[in-house]
């Protein structure tokens, strides 16, 4: 089972939530239950893949959320975001089970004629992880919001484990110029995918 997160649209007009039959991430979760957020943060525990409650929460500090012109992929339709560039954001998900592994998708995409609006960012995360720590997602070569390419509108962390409080942490930043980038960008989070494993 997954916990599977989207978000919606709430600037520069109110959203409307996709029809969850439709809603698809890296993990799958087609046909399957959704979380769905016009805000940064959950108002309490989410529900897994089948519907069942689970203890699960997140907040971020992301500002805002925006059309992320996602084509046929609902959940590219809209990604939390930020107006300013080479901003520093968290996830931090909570809930989970103390010292618990888990594998974490983080999607983002946004779809602009300029390869400046689109998403270029690093996430990492303070907890031990098998996967590469940190991961770049960049979204300035073509503009395909049909497929999930990991590395482009995604990353995986697996086997990330939980800390004594049961959270994980994600830090994620807008890539700029400073880090050797052609440019600053903007980091989104058009939703994230949960997954319970065994280490």
């Amino acid at each position: 089972r997954t916990v599977n997160v989207n978000f919606e649209r709430f600037t520069p007009s109110i959203g409307t939530p996709e029809a969850e039959s439709t809603l698809e991430g890296p993990a799958g979760g087609l046909n399957t239950r959704w979380n769905q957020f016009a805000d940064e943060d959950s108002a309490g525990p989410l529900m897994d893949s089948v519907g069942a409650a689970t203890t699960i929460a997140f907040t971020t500090d992301f500002t805002e959320s925006r059309d992320g012109g996602g084509g046929n992929t609902p959940m590219f339709r809209s990604t939390l975001t930020d107006f300013g560039r080479g901003l520093e954001r968290t996830l931090a998900i909570t809930g989970l089970d103390v010292d618990g592994y888990y594998n974490v998708w983080l999607t983002s995409f946004r779809d602009s004629a300029a390869a400046r609006e689109r998403t270029v960012g690093v996430w990492s995360t303070t907890s031990a992880t098998l996967s590469p720590n940190p991961q770049t997602i960049d979204n300035r070569v073509g503009r395909n919001g049909t497929t999930f390419e990991e590395g482009y509108n995604y990353v995986l962390f697996e086997f990330v484990q939980a800390d004594g409080t049961g959270a994980i942490v994600f830090n994620g930043n807008g890539a700029d110029t400073g880090e050797g980038f052609d440019d600053d960008y903007r980091l989104g989070l058009s939703g994230f995918q949960v997954e319970k494993t065994v280490a």
